[in-house]
């Protein structure tokens, strides 16, 4: 993921949306 700095604290692992919408596409 481009947002390897990025790593917002969430329920998901630590995705962020952009890797979310990957994952459930």
């Amino acid at each position: 993921a481009e947002y390897n700095t990025f790593r917002p604290h969430s329920s998901l692992g630590g995705l962020t949306p952009q890797e979310m919408w990957k994952k459930t596409s």
